[in-house]
């Protein structure tokens, strides 16, 4: 199989269970938003846009830095 089909076809079946992963971690964490205490509710913002970013970062970075330097083989026993 070639290295960019190869790609595409690990990053269409684990798309899925990266979004929901991070829509339920966000949504945790944006709880906190609710917070009377000043620095809870901060951390709770942040951590919740940081997995945002962390998102972003996986559907788009990750699958460019993995094309762009190629996919290791093993090598092969003698």
């Amino acid at each position: 199989m070639e290295a960019r089909s190869a790609l595409e076809q690990a990053l269409a079946e684990v798309l899925p269970a990266i979004a929901s992963t991070t829509c339920m971690i966000a949504l945790a964490f944006g709880v906190l938003a609710f917070s009377e205490f000043t620095i809870t509710r901060t951390l709770g913002l942040l951590t919740s846009g940081i997995m945002v970013i962390c998102f972003v970062a996986d559907t788009t970075l990750l699958p460019a830095l993995l094309s762009r330097l190629g996919v290791a083989r093993p090598a092969s026993p003698s």
